[in-house]
């Protein structure tokens, strides 16, 4: 993103809600840039190192909110950064989705399920205000409790 041609740039206009689960900033920051026609629900998923934390933002507008979602987001990453350390990273570039990516399918899958779930129950709702959910994994000495919301921030550009 962005797309390179017009006719794929056109189809993408059209669409009612955008997905971004990148975790590129670019990408983002495309979004915001791009000539959208009319109001889109955007919404952005991202996962943390391990896959122990689920960043879930939802925003209604005519562009992606960029200042808000870094606004929000921002503090969670400082504090990712804190609790873990640089030989936790691979190397840059690999996403959640490669072979390499520093934890496992099963935490990867709940906490997709746990955005789709998330997700659907936001479009039923009021979007007016950009959002940002945080969900964590919970043990308890050292067993899976869980899923649970740790915050939920809204805020305006």
């Amino acid at each position: 993103f962005p797309p390179k041609r017009e006719e794929h740039a056109q189809i993408i206009k059209s669409c009612d809600v955008i997905f971004d689960c990148t975790g590129s900033d670019t990408v983002l920051h495309n979004l915001y840039d791009f000539a959208w026609l009319g109001i889109k629900v955007f919404i952005s998923l991202s996962i943390n190192l391990g896959a122990q934390r689920l960043y879930c933002f939802i925003a209604e507008g005519d562009r992606f909110p960029h200042s808000s979602f870094q606004r929000m987001i921002q503090p969670w990453i400082e504090a990712d950064q804190k609790q873990s350390s640089i030989t936790d990273a691979p190397r840059e570039g690999i996403g959640c989705w490669h072979p390499v990516f520093p934890a496992r399918a099963d935490d990867i899958g709940l906490l997709a399920s746990t955005a789709i779930k998330y997700v659907v129950e936001k479009l039923s709702s009021d979007i007016s205000n950009p959002t940002l959910a945080v969900f964590e994994q919970s043990n308890e000495h050292g067993i899976f409790t869980g899923i649970r919301k740790v915050a939920e921030i809204g805020g305006r550009d």
